[in-house]
């Protein structure tokens, strides 16, 4: 999913090489690359967390006023793996970032923050999954009666 958005994001009319016209910054870290190069989960995050410290590093050096000025709140990330946002997680600031990722969860001790990070959809495999087939349906789509389900709480506001 990670390549996929940023393939998408650069042929896209939303990009600009002037830092003056744009609304949002892009950091390109690759949590599931970073994942996948090791064995153990812990050392994937511990990895990405290493690639991110480098990363931020970068960014802040190459133009500390546009950091300063937001702290990172006009800056996002793709973390498309399982490990999601707790990747930046030990430095407060980075907190402040735009999180993309498939681990949506706002349970106690996650690492989501609803009001300002993005749930992603997981990435789509290969055949009825495939991407070609998102938003089609499963197999026996078709035959269901039901549009949508719904479990949890439902709340009225006043």
């Amino acid at each position: 999913m990670e390549q996929l958005f940023i393939d998408l994001l650069t042929a896209s009319s939303f990009v600009t090489t002037d830092w003056h016209a744009a609304h949002l910054f892009f950091v390109p870290l690759r949590c599931t690359a970073y994942r996948k190069s090791v064995k153990e989960l812990s050392e994937g995050v511990a990895l990405a967390q290493d690639m991110a410290r480098s990363m931020m590093d970068e960014v802040k050096k190459a133009n500390p006023a546009l950091w300063n000025t937001t702290l990172g709140r006009d800056h996002f990330y793709i973390c498309a793996h399982d490990m999601g946002a707790r990747v930046m997680r030990d430095v407060p600031e980075w907190r402040n970032m735009v999180a993309l990722v498939n681990t949506a969860s706002t349970e106690a001790g996650s690492y989501f923050i609803p009001h300002k990070d993005v749930s992603l959809p997981n990435h789509p495999g290969r055949g009825s999954v495939s991407w070609d087939n998102v938003g089609r349906g499963s197999p026996g789509f078709k035959e269901r009666k039901q549009l949508a389900f719904f479990a949890g709480n439902t709340h009225r506001w006043a």
